[in-house]
């Protein structure tokens, strides 16, 4: 039997064998955890023997009804206060760049002033 390797993204997400004969049951699924809504990529690699006659050219696939069942069992790199203080973090120190480029300008502004200042007087 031929097996199948279906990808999303690029990313192997199932290896399966098509049922013997027909197009097996309805309501077959497979648990994507990690895929939000929008375009993805698609891509169905088969392997083994040909048997049978090819594939129409009009079949085709897609993807339908995406949707997050459950958030149980999720492995995740941070806890949620993690990236709660992450985030808090970043903030704090675009906040403090910000500040710190505003008062380098300040004092920019103040040398250029007294240099231009120094230099007018100086001709008079």
């Amino acid at each position: 039997t031929d097996t199948f390797h279906l990808f999303i993204d690029g990313r192997l997400r199932s290896t399966f064998a098509p049922p013997t004969e027909g197009t097996g049951p309805d309501g077959s699924f497979l648990i994507l955890y990690d895929i939000g809504s929008g375009t993805h990529t698609l891509s169905l690699v088969a392997e083994g023997p040909t048997s049978g006659s090819a594939a129409s050219p009009i079949a085709s696939a897609s993807l339908t009804n995406l949707r997050i069942s459950s958030t149980t069992d999720i492995q995740r790199n941070l806890t949620p206060t993690q990236s709660k203080e992450l985030i808090v973090w970043a903030v704090a120190l675009l906040i403090l760049a910000i500040v710190v480029l505003l008062a380098l300008l300040i004092f920019l502004v103040i040398w250029i002033v007294k240099k231009v200042r120094r230099n007018s007087s100086s001709h008079e």
